[in-house]
């Protein structure tokens, strides 16, 4: 699912065995030259269940991922803008299970995160990345793969 613009809705979905990861929020300026920032979007009540990994370098990809891309991986400012993810369930995941990156304005609270990062064990399972006035409380981890949080470059 893909959602590059204001005012969008990820709403009730369940999502199994895909061969990428299920929701990107995003504009990107470099690769795909597209899309205008996801602005106003909600992420809520999900379930997504063996997804795979994305590979396109410089991303720092999870099954619900928020980001601007750029030629060379993520862009230098904010271009996402108040998103809330919320209340998704994420099992058995070969990547990590959100990311937010290049936002502004993010919540990220009350989701599950079980058995994620299965290629990559205990990498972080929520990451945060260039971004500001994001607040993560209340999320769930399970299983001996999945890892903690970070932030870089953000506040």
């Amino acid at each position: 699912m893909l959602a590059q613009q204001a005012r969008g809705r990820v709403h009730a979905n369940r999502v199994n065995a895909i061969n990428r990861n299920a929701v990107r929020l995003l504009t990107d300026t470099g690769r795909w030259n597209e899309g205008a920032g996801a602005i106003d979007v909600a992420v809520t009540d999900n379930q997504f269940d063996n997804t795979a990994i994305d590979e396109i370098p410089g991303i720092p990809w999870a099954v619900i991922t928020a980001y601007g891309g750029g030629k060379n991986g993520l862009v230098e400012g904010a271009v996402n803008a108040d998103l809330l993810i919320a209340r998704n369930t994420v099992r058995r995941a070969q990547q990590g299970c959100i990311t937010v990156a290049n936002s502004l304005r993010a919540t990220i609270q009350d989701n599950t995160c079980v058995d994620t990062n299965l290629r990559t064990p205990r990498s972080p399972s929520i990451q945060v990345d260039r971004s500001s006035q994001v607040v993560v409380k209340r999320n769930r981890r399970q299983g001996d793969s999945t890892g903690g949080v970070t932030a870089r470059e953000s506040q």
